[in-house]
């Protein structure tokens, strides 16, 4: 590898509040909720919901049709 070379690792990054999963994504709580009945890899850990932001961008990706009044998820960058 060239001295100037960088490598970047996509680490997991652990949300653990639902109001903190809701900011990020741009949504309100209740949608959290709605993502997470409908089979998102949100867990109630406790009484929390927690999630992998990654694991929740691919979910999101690919579940569109969990979004009724938009036409793509809102998916913050990486």
């Amino acid at each position: 590898m060239a001295e100037n070379e960088k490598i970047f690792f996509l680490a997991p990054l652990h949300i653990k509040r639902k109001e903190d999963i809701a900011d990020i994504f741009g949504v309100k709580p209740d949608t959290v909720t709605e993502w997470a009945k409908a089979g998102a890899p949100i867990f109630l850990v406790g009484n929390r919901y927690q999630t992998d932001y990654h694991a929740l961008v691919e979910w999101l990706s690919k579940n569109r049709h969990v979004f009724k009044n938009l036409s793509s998820p809102p998916l913050p960058p990486l």
